[in-house]
C-alpha cells in the first residue's frame, strides 16, 4: 500500500508541478482582451488562446483524466472492502487505504475543474472569433 501511495504522491507532485507552470497562461486566456468594434484586432489573442488551449489546458485535461482513472481501481477495492467489513463490529481505522480515497477524490476535484477550464477556454475563443 505504501508504493501507491508514493506512486501517486509522485505524480500529483508532478501535476501540481505542471498545472502551476500553465496557470497563469491558462488564466489569461480565459480572459484575454476582446475587441468588439474591429475582429481583426483578436487575431494575434485568438492564436494565443488557441496555444493555451492546445499545449497547456488538454494535456493538463487528459493528465488529470488519467491519473483519475489509474488510481479509480485501488480506490473502488478500498470503499469494496469497508462495506463488506463495515457490517463488522471490528473495524480497523487504515491511514494509508484513507489518504489513498483521499487523493483519488482530489483529482477528481481537480478533473472538473480542468474540464470546467477547458469549456471556458472554448467559450473565450468562440467570442474571440466572434
Amino acid at each position: 500500500m505504501g508504493n501507491i501511495i508514493s506512486v501517486f504522491g509522485i505524480l500529483l507532485a508532478v501535476f501540481t508541478y505542471l498545472e502551476s507552470l500553465h496557470h497563469n497562461d491558462i488564466e489569461w486566456a480565459k480572459s484575454a482582451p476582446h475587441d468588439v468594434t474591429l475582429k481583426e484586432n483578436n487575431t494575434t489573442n485568438i492564436k494565443k488562446v488557441k496555444t493555451v488551449i492546445v499545449s497547456k489546458q488538454i494535456p493538463l485535461l487528459v493528465m488529470s483524466l488519467c491519473i483519475t482513472i489509474m488510481m479509480l481501481p485501488e480506490t473502488i477495492d478500498i470503499v469494496h472492502q469497508f462495506v463488506s467489513i463495515s457490517t463488522e463490529s471490528n473495524v480497523e481505522y487504515d491511514i494509508s487505504k484513507t489518504v489513498l480515497v483521499f487523493i483519488n477524490l482530489y483529482f477528481v476535484y481537480v478533473l472538473l475543474l480542468q474540464a470546467n477550464n477547458t469549456v471556458k477556454l472554448r467559450n473565450r475563443l468562440s467570442k474571440l472569433e466572434s
